[in-house]
């Protein structure tokens, strides 16, 4: 049993450091950034996990409307995107924001 949750730990602390590295290194030339954001978690029908990551499907009852992406944990965070629905997501876990909501990574313009 300590072998596996040793194991946990060390594969997140490997991905939490090589996540935000990869990314920035990717977009050097690009004219997108990507940042942390948060999303709604109500909104979301997660599908198969992935350890500390997994992905999620928009899913909301209207489908014309959006959902915010925004800069902080909270409606009163600024809006810094939308998602569509049927949007596919990747979500991470942070135990550390508040119940609710979901961390993503998010690219927005420079």
């Amino acid at each position: 049993m300590k072998k596996k949750v040793c194991y946990v730990i060390l594969m997140v602390a490997i991905i939490t450091t090589t996540i935000p590295t990869y990314a920035a290194s990717i977009e050097k030339n690009s004219e997108y950034k990507t940042v942390v954001a948060y999303v709604a978690s109500k909104y979301l029908k997660e599908k198969p996990n992935r350890g500390n990551c997994w992905l999620a499907e928009v899913v909301l009852k209207d489908k014309d409307s959006h959902l915010n992406v925004r800069a902080k944990p909270s409606t009163d965070g600024k809006i810094i995107g939308k998602l569509n629905n049927g949007d596919i997501i990747t979500v991470y876990l942070n135990r550390r924001i508040p119940k609710g909501w979901s961390q993503i990574y998010y690219k927005i313009k420079k």
